[in-house]
């Protein structure tokens, strides 16, 4: 009889989350922002189609950044673990910015895996916004996990690769080419850690997410034999170069 009863509470809140989750998108988000108008206020939605289960949003504006079309697939569900997965797509292979990966979502813990990302100098510059500099070329991340909780960074295993990328200043055009990322959690924090060189420039720079969108870069770069004359001549604008001439950098700015 207990075994029965357990069985039978089960079923009659599967068939609850089941129709939860068939309930219109549109529905929940004009219900999240009645009643946690705090918690999304950055957050703009327009053209939400599906439910929960599937479905797609034509506009996202996140802190007054616009964003690709974003799209989900429900992947698993346990009611009595009390998570959910989805399979996240963000963009096209044709938009600058673009994502895909798979979000797991529980009491405690949000969870990022097999994800996939990309974008270009031109998207990147948008998002930015405060850049000192035009940026060209490409960035590619791939997150193998990441565990975020209580507004923390818990774990993060991921990298990422610069690809052809090129920085325009009023002081001229600088070739980066290639380089590499190492993407790690601190105290909570966010931390990219990156090892650049090309014939222009040669560079080792650390980036910490200060908060939720404010972030500093720390770190030296060295001008190479290939930089135009009147680009090492604008470095000095950061300071002066070390007995090995390294030049420090210290930058905050806010996504």
């Amino acid at each position: 009889m207990r075994k029965f009863l357990g069985l039978s509470t089960l079923a009659v809140l599967s068939l609850m989350v089941f129709l939860v989750i068939q309930t219109p998108a549109a529905f929940v988000w004009q219900q999240v922002k009645e009643h946690y108008p705090a918690s999304v206020r950055s957050v703009q939605l327009a053209g939400i189609e599906g439910s929960l289960w599937q479905g797609s949003v034509q506009s996202v504006v996140l802190n007054g950044r616009q964003l690709p079309k974003l799209s989900w697939n429900l992947d698993s569900l346990s009611v009595l673990e009390q998570a959910v997965s989805y399979d996240l797509k963000l963009g096209h292979g044709r938009s600058g910015l673009s994502a895909s990966g798979v979000l797991a979502l529980n009491p405690e813990e949000v969870i990022l895996q097999d994800a996939r990302g990309r974008i270009n100098g031109e998207a990147l510059q948008r998002l930015a916004g405060s850049l000192p500099v035009a940026v060209a070329g490409q960035l590619q991340l791939q997150v193998e996990e990441l565990r975020l909780g209580k507004n923390q960074c818990l774990e993060l295993e991921g990298t990422g690769q610069l690809k052809n990328v090129a920085a325009a200043s009023s002081f001229g055009e600088l070739s980066l080419g290639q380089g590499s990322l190492d993407l790690d959690c601190d105290k909570g924090r966010l931390v990219a850690r990156l090892q650049q060189q090309s014939d222009d420039l040669e560079s080792s720079l650390v980036l910490n997410m200060t908060s939720n969108t404010r972030y500093r870069i720390r770190g030296s770069v060295t001008p190479r034999a290939g930089m135009d004359e009147q680009l090492k001549k604008g470095l000095s604008f950061i300071g002066r170069a070390d007995s090995k001439g390294n030049y420090q950098i210290n930058y905050k700015g806010r996504i």
